[in-house]
């Protein structure tokens, strides 16, 4: 009888909640405007990419370490020498020729040119081939000292002279202790090339990173928004229980005291509703900003709908695998490693510098004199001039204390990065574990969850079913739908935290771009 009052004073109410309808508006995310712009993972993570500053500043550093690797061949490259010069000069001089002083008087100049080729090889060989001419000439003239003896020099004209000279050689420069060892030529070379593989492999963390961050703000945001329609169901179910409430106290089936307890419930659930969509608000701006969608831009107060939901295309990894594959490819492993390769190339450079300085110097030259250039370039094809020269130099510091403690140090800083590198693979490792960990945790807390929401589910319908029947009471109700409020809220927080995991393996794998197939460039 009082079941059949309390329906016939609230015709419109069913019996149990529409858990099937709120699981839909809760997956769909029902209270997001039809305005709200539709964002997907992929959209997010190229929008994300598109314009980071900090990844375009890594690009630039990236572009700069292939032109220093590119610069540190320079030193073996050809190299071309030129020079010229030309010194006009005058003399005076008083000579005496038995009684008669004269001045003689000496109007020279003199100029050459040269032009070579060199190059420096791999052994720390110099290789120097030049090529100089050059010539001197000079006018001389005679002027008395006495005017007595003027008429002796009336009429002489002035005394020319020229000469040319002409010279080729080969000049060869051989650190034969020392610089021979083409490792240690090269080592600006290999530190370059270390250098840019660390920058690339930082780039490519870099964007790791950002789209690792892309993917968990877009599932947090997915889970606070189905937080806001968890919210509002809640707060929907209990303003619907004020009205069966109502309806008993009418039917006097409950004392009108029990108003206040499903007011008090219905407040708190705007409460929670409201500091769910803040939250949930606050989030979608981080993200935004994330995405490079600032306040001046007009979508900053467009709403996001995030269309893909919990989802991930992740691909499911096997331990033993993912092991190996992250001791290969984990960039701060990686790193580590080049630093030790650094390493290893300072400590072969400063154990070469313990070698003294032992030089080998060999020259060949041919000249040719003669009044002219012809006559000069004659001499040179006759090689009647020829010049070999060959020479030995020996430097040892005693002791050489530079090369010996730069050598200690270069050791202990291989030591260190050694010690480095086993301390990244212990990390690592145990990055893996912990990883694979948490997808096992999760993956059974999610289905623990989905358990607990549908078990919630049917608590929360019997409950008002049997209030409804008098066979219950409000608190019996209030408790139900708070269970189900929780359970939602659990099987979407394990949801998420499980992707996040899987993120995380991806990330300690080396992998996550590899996985989703992004590049940048």
């Amino acid at each position: 009888m009082r079941l059949l009052l309390i329906l016939m004073l609230m015709p419109g109410l069913a019996l149990a909640a529409p858990t099937e309808e709120d699981a839909a508006a809760i997956e769909g995310l029902a209270s997001i405007g039809p305005e709200a712009r539709q964002l997907g993972v992929r959209d997010a993570i190229r929008d994300a990419l598109a314009d980071n500053l900090g990844l375009q500043a890594r690009v630039k550093e990236f572009d700069s370490a292939t032109f220093r690797l590119k610069a540190s061949w320079a030193p073996f490259l050809p190299y071309l020498m030129a020079g010229a010069n030309f010194q006009p000069s005058k003399t005076e001089s008083l000579e005496q020729i038995s009684s008669i002083r004269f001045w003689q008087r000496n109007d020279s100049n003199q100029g050459s040119y040269n032009v070579g080729l060199g190059t420096n090889l791999f052994t720390g060989t110099n290789v120097t081939l030049n090529w100089a001419q050059g010539g001197f000439s000079t006018t001389s003239t005679l002027e008395a000292y006495d005017e007595a003896d003027a008429a002796l020099f009336e009429g002489q004209e002035p005394t020319e002279f020229e000469t040319a000279w002409s010279n080729i050689s080969l000049n060869i420069n051989q650190s034969l202790l020392q610089g021979i060892d083409p490792q240690y030529q090269l080592r600006g070379v290999g530190k370059a090339k270390v250098a840019l593989s660390s920058v690339e492999l930082m780039r490519d963390q870099d964007v790791a990173n950002v789209v690792a961050n892309v993917l968990k703000y877009y599932w947090d945001l997915v889970a606070l928004r189905r937080n806001v329609e968890i919210k509002r169901i809640s707060k929907r179910l209990a303003e619907e229980q004020r009205g069966v409430t109502q309806a008993r106290i009418a039917a006097g089936d409950l004392a009108p005291i029990e108003v206040f307890r499903i007011d008090e419930t219905v407040a708190t659930r705007s409460a929670e509703l409201l500091e769910a969509l803040r939250t949930a608000e606050e989030m979608e701006q981080s993200f935004k900003l994330l995405l490079g969608i600032g306040p001046s831009d007009e979508r900053f107060r467009r709403a996001l709908r995030p269309i893909e939901g919990i989802t991930s295309a992740l691909p499911a990894r096997d331990r033993e695998r993912s092991l190996q594959v992250a001791l290969e490819r984990n960039p701060n492993l990686v790193l580590q490693r080049h630093q030790l390769e650094n390493g290893f190339i300072d400590q072969r450079a400063a154990r070469h510098e313990l070698l003294p300085d032992l030089d080998l110097t060999a020259a060949l030259a041919v000249s040719g004199r003669g009044s002219d250039q012809v006559e000069a370039l004659q001499d040179i094809s006759e090689t009647k001039f020829p010049d070999f020269r060959l020479g030995v130099e020996f430097v040892m510091p005693l002791p050489d204390l530079g090369a010996i403690h730069s050598m200690q140090a270069a050791k202990l800083d291989v030591e260190r990065s050694q010690l480095m590198v086993d301390s990244a693979e212990q990390d690592v490792l145990a990055g893996v574990e912990s990883a694979f960990r948490s997808i096992g945790s999760y993956d059974q807390q999610v289905q623990v969850a989905g358990v607990r929401t549908e078990l919630a589910s049917r608590n929360a319908d019997a409950a008002e079913a049997t209030y409804q029947a008098g066979r219950s009471t409000l608190r019996d109700v209030l408790e139900a739908q708070q269970a189900l409020e929780e359970a939602r809220q659990a099987e979407v927080a394990a949801q998420v935290q499980g992707l996040k995991a899987r993120v995380d393996l991806e990330i300690v794998r080396g992998t996550l771009l590899d996985a989703l197939g992004v590049e940048y460039h």
